[in-house]
């Protein structure tokens, strides 16, 4: 879906935590990074496996075009990706777990979350929903590869749940436990199950009904949060004001509160050496370092823009005491033109300006007549890969993994 409603589920952490969130961001454009198009790609990649029952290797070697389009339609930026066979293992897993359930499938439903909010015109587009018997489960994909998303508690899934309920499930089932499912692949510790019930998100649905109508006053106030303010495009603005960090004094203000200090301490400190002194570690109390530990991720984004505030400064000519701006080293060379790299590197290099290895497992299985697939996938030739252990939310619904005195305890050992 190409439209974005207002209040959006998968920017709940902000408007909840804060009702200006909102009118801060309204009017500013959010371009499309390469990770966002990656994520889409994948998204398109799998809503066609779930709907034309294909598998995810079956679209090795395809090549998916997405397009960052203005306000007025134009094309702005073009990201082109190769589906590859890292890509069909790592999507794969999450397909055949949502295939599992029995139900009736639903993917890419836009839902209606105006009775959720209480609140008219809100939407929101769910990934992937079966209404079963007993179980309703809703699921998300998340291709991301840096910030691991947990299914605990999560806000945005829970409202699409509530939309999926009532604009669907409870027409077609008495079932009242859900399960939820993020599928992250590609993120160490990130995704999960966790179960709920239909009660717990009729309470978490009150609590949308008294945030939501906030947001509509003009001048509802900002109030600044760790998850709520970490993709929030207003911080990710310039500076909207002489000494700011962020375009967002309140994040400003946040954050030079979790680490203990303000500007105002620093301008008249004096160096020692290259530093100034700040509030060593052990000097901090333990809720104030459990407090800073808590925001780390804020923390460093805020760090972020105030390296990209030093560096404009330097390049405008002001000064940044002890630092200089200089040239880094080039990025990664790219063909402008593959294919007419590729003719010319045809006339003096041949073969050799190609790259052979043996295919992957599951390239020689699409390789092959599927009427001899079988020899290959009943042979000793390969082995499955082994799970690597991650830490999640004790909540989450996965079972723990035994430990080595488990283990040991199913061992028998003969007495000498």
């Amino acid at each position: 879906m190409s439209a974005h409603a207002r209040l959006g589920p998968s920017s709940a952490e902000a408007w909840m935590t804060c009702p200006g969130y909102p009118n801060a961001v309204e009017g500013l454009h959010d371009p499309t990074s390469e990770y966002a198009a990656e994520g889409t790609a994948a998204h398109a990649i799998a809503d066609d496996c779930l709907a034309m029952g294909i598998e995810a290797a079956d679209l090795i070697g395809s090549h998916l075009t997405i397009n960052e389009k203005d306000e007025d339609g134009n094309v702005t930026q073009t990201f082109t990706f190769e589906w590859t066979e890292e890509d069909a293992e790592q999507l794969q897993y999450g397909l055949d777990e949502i295939r599992a359930f029995e139900g009736e499938f639903f993917g890419e439903h836009r839902v209606d979350l105006s009775e959720v909010y209480g609140v008219e015109g809100q939407f929101g587009t769910l990934d992937r929903g079966v209404v079963g018997k007993d179980l309703i489960v809703v699921g998300d994909l998340k291709w991301g590869r840096g910030i691991p998303v947990s299914p605990v508690e999560n806000k945005q899934l829970m409202i699409y749940a509530l939309g999926f309920w009532h604009n669907i499930a409870r027409h077609r089932t008495k079932a009242t436990d859900f399960l939820f499912i993020i599928d992250q692949p590609r993120c160490p510790g990130g995704g999960g199950h966790w179960r709920c019930t239909l009660d717990e998100l009729l309470a978490f649905q009150e609590e949308l009904r008294i945030a939501a109508p906030k947001t509509l006053d003009p001048d509802a106030p900002r109030v600044a949060s760790e998850k709520g303010c970490f993709w929030c495009r207003r911080r990710q603005q310039p500076p909207s004001e002489p000494g700011a960090v962020s375009g967002c004094k309140v994040y400003d203000e946040y954050v030079l509160d979790a680490v203990g200090t303000k500007f105002d301490d620093l301008d008249d400190a004096e160096f020692i050496g290259d530093t100034i002194p700040l509030a060593q570690y052990d000097q901090l109390s333990a809720k104030r370092r459990t407090y800073i530990v808590k925001h780390k991720k804020v923390i460093e984004k805020w760090l972020e823009s105030l390296h990209a505030a030093v560096i404009q400064d330097g390049l405008n000519g002001e000064e940044i005491p002890g630092l200089k701006v200089v040239d880094g080293r080039k990025g990664r060379r790219t063909w402008v033109d593959e294919k007419k790299a590729d003719a010319f590197l045809a006339q003096r290099l041949g073969e050799d300006r190609f790259t052979i290895k043996l295919k992957s497992v599951a390239q020689a299985v699409k390789s092959m007549k599927p009427d001899e697939r079988h020899m290959l996938t009943d042979s000793e030739l390969f082995v499955e890969g082994v799970p690597k252990p991650v830490l999640v939310d004790e909540r989450d619904a996965r079972p723990a993994k035994a430990t080595v005195d488990e283990k040991f305890d199913d061992v028998e050992f003969d007495t000498l």
